[in-house]
């Protein structure tokens, strides 16, 4: 799938990010991994999603087999969703709100394609810093079998 680089400009000003040649192939990694692995994604909610990314660093596709573990950090009523990261993360530079959540493994059942970026970087009193690996995993409970429910982090 090829992306005009026009059409990748205008998602990095939507977001706020300066056009370079390093925040262009992120955002086309990543919209490339959307259109291919999570055509169900909105234009809104893929933009949202590259608003968490820290568009400096690399955005790859990644396979994760199976016996491979992942972690994280859900309201206790859900243990699915989009976001991932590696065991041992720190929860404080995840961008997430902690309050209420639960710490949560998953191993791997079968492989499937992650996209791979780090959480953007901002300074919030409830969601910490940013910098942390995080993996998006598109329909995640058809490959992921939760492992470990942990105690709530917050």
């Amino acid at each position: 799938m090829s992306i005009p680089e026009t059409e990748i400009d205008h998602l990095l000003s939507q977001i706020g990010a300066t056009p370079s040649p390093v925040r262009r192939a992120g955002a086309r990694a990543a919209l490339t991994y959307f259109a291919r692995y999570a055509p169900h994604l909105s234009v809104a909610k893929q933009v949202s999603y590259l608003k968490a990314m820290d568009l400096s660093r690399p955005v790859d596709t990644v396979d994760l087999h199976a016996g491979d573990r992942v972690a994280a950090f859900r309201h206790h009523t859900a243990d699915w969703g989009e976001f991932y990261t590696h065991l041992g993360a720190d929860p404080t530079k995840l961008g997430v709100l902690l309050e209420g959540r639960q710490y949560r493994e998953y191993e791997v059942a079968r492989r499937i394609p992650a996209l791979r970026s780090w959480t953007s970087a901002f300074m919030h009193s409830a969601r910490g810093s940013g910098g942390a690996m995080q993996l998006i995993i598109p329909q995640a409970s058809l490959h992921l079998r939760v492992s470990q429910r942990g105690l709530r982090v917050l």
